[in-house]
C-alpha cells in the first residue's frame, strides 16, 4: 500500500506599497502602484512528521543583498522562495491549507508566472477554512478562533505593529520575526485539519492510492459495515470508521442495473 504525502503549508507576504489620498474607502488605480506585493516566506509540514521547514528571501543572500530598497525604485527578488515552494508543492499529493484555494494557491501561481516557472501538477486540495464553513456554524473560522475554540494550544506568535512593513523594506530582523510567526500556523492547521476530517465530504479519496481493500479519510482500514446509502442511481455499503467516527461509502452499487432486452 502506498500512502499519499499529504501536505501543510502556509505563506507570507509584503504589502502593496501605492499612492493614494485617502484611508478610507479608497480605489486605487494600479498606476498609482510604488511596488506590488512579494513572497517574504513559506512554511510547510508534511502530516505526522514532526519537522516544519521554512523559506524566505533570506536564503539567497546574493538575491537578497542585490535588491533595491529604495521606495523610489523597489526590486524585490522573491525567486528563492517561489522555486523551493515550487518543489515542495510538486512532490505533494494532497495540499492542506486555510484559505489557500483563494490565497495561498492563486498568490504562489502569479509568482510561479513572474518568474517563468512551469506549473505544478494539479493537486487534489482541503481548504479547512472552506470545511470549517460547510460543517458548522462557529462564530469566527479563522485559524486564531477556531484554534481557541477547540482548545489547541496556543502557537502563533504575534508581530509588533509594524513589523510586516519593516519586512517589506528589507529588515533582516522583521524578516526574521515573520518566518518565526508563519511557522506558528502550521501547528494549529494541522491539528484543525484532524479535528475536521471525519466531518469532511469533500476530502480527496485516499482509496485511489491503494489497490484493493477500503480505507477512511483519516487512514484507517478499520471500518464497519452500517447500514446502505441510497441515490437515485443505486444503492451502496455504507461503512463507519471505527477509530475516526467517519462514514464512507462502498464503490459498488449492490442494484444489478436491468439486462436490456433485445
Amino acid at each position: 500500500m502506498s500512502e499519499p504525502k499529504i501536505l501543510l503549508w502556509d505563506t507570507e507576504i509584503s504589502h502593496i506599497i501605492s499612492q493614494h489620498y485617502d484611508l478610507w474607502k479608497i480605489n486605487v488605480p494600479h498606476s498609482n502602484i510604488l511596488h506590488d506585493w512579494f513572497m517574504i516566506c513559506g512554511q510547510w509540514k508534511w502530516l505526522d512528521k514532526k519537522r516544519i521547514e521554512t523559506v524566505s528571501l533570506l536564503d539567497d543572500m546574493p538575491r537578497f543583498l542585490n535588491n533595491s530598497w529604495d521606495v523610489r525604485d523597489l526590486h524585490i527578488d522573491d525567486y528563492v522562495v517561489v522555486k523551493t515552494l515550487h518543489g515542495v508543492l510538486s512532490e505533494a499529493d494532497i495540499l492542506v491549507h486555510h484559505n489557500g484555494d483563494k490565497f495561498d494557491v492563486k498568490k504562489f501561481n502569479a509568482r510561479a508566472l513572474y518568474h517563468g516557472l512551469k506549473p505544478i501538477p494539479n493537486i487534489p486540495t482541503v481548504d479547512t477554512l472552506k470545511e470549517a464553513r460547510k460543517v458548522s456554524a462557529i462564530s469566527s473560522n479563522s485559524l486564531a478562533y477556531l484554534g481557541e475554540y477547540f482548545g489547541f494550544p496556543a502557537q502563533k506568535r504575534k508581530l509588533k505593529p509594524g513589523t510586516m512593513q519593516k519586512a517589506g523594506l528589507g529588515d533582516v530582523k522583521a524578516i526574521k520575526d515573520v518566518v518565526t510567526y508563519g511557522r506558528g500556523d502550521i501547528p494549529p492547521l494541522e491539528a484543525l485539519y484532524y479535528k475536521l476530517r471525519p466531518f469532511m465530504k469533500s476530502h480527496p479519496n485516499l482509496n485511489t492510492f491503494i489497490e484493493g481493500g477500503m480505507l477512511c479519510n483519516c487512514g484507517s482500514g478499520n471500518l464497519q459495515a452500517r447500514g446502505y446509502r441510497r441515490t437515485k442511481a443505486g444503492k451502496y455499503q455504507r461503512y463507519q470508521c471505527q477509530d475516526c467516527g467517519s462514514w464512507s461509502s462502498g464503490r459498488k452499487n449492490l442494484i444489478r442495473t436491468p439486462v436490456e432486452i433485445r
